[in-house]
């Protein structure tokens, strides 16, 4: 794993008025991205707005965005159910967008 900076990015609902920002020791994928979306959730994040994203950027400068509900729709595939029980994600599995 590398570290990743993740980056949250909406429309509505930024605590602060900042975009919000976390670096993980995490694969910089979805997984990574599952795991900085309960981040921002828990510090208070509305992700439901329409559009919102999360951009990666990888050791090296390089970049990759992904819509919040591709992450939420990837995470509910039954492939990743022990996923979200190893990595406490079931209440990101409630968020209706």
């Amino acid at each position: 794993m590398v570290t990743t900076e993740f980056r949250l990015h909406l429309w509505s609902g930024v605590p602060g008025k900042q975009v919000p920002t976390t670096r993980l020791e995490a694969d910089p994928d979805r997984h990574g991205a599952a795991l900085a979306l309960r981040q921002f959730t828990r510090g208070g994040c509305d992700v439901t707005s329409p559009g919102a994203h999360i951009d990666m950027e990888h050791a090296g400068g390089r970049t990759h965005t992904v819509l919040v509900t591709e992450v939420l729709d990837w995470l509910r595939l039954p492939a990743q159910s022990e996923f979200v029980a190893r990595e406490n994600l079931a209440a990101l599995l409630e968020i209706q967008v």
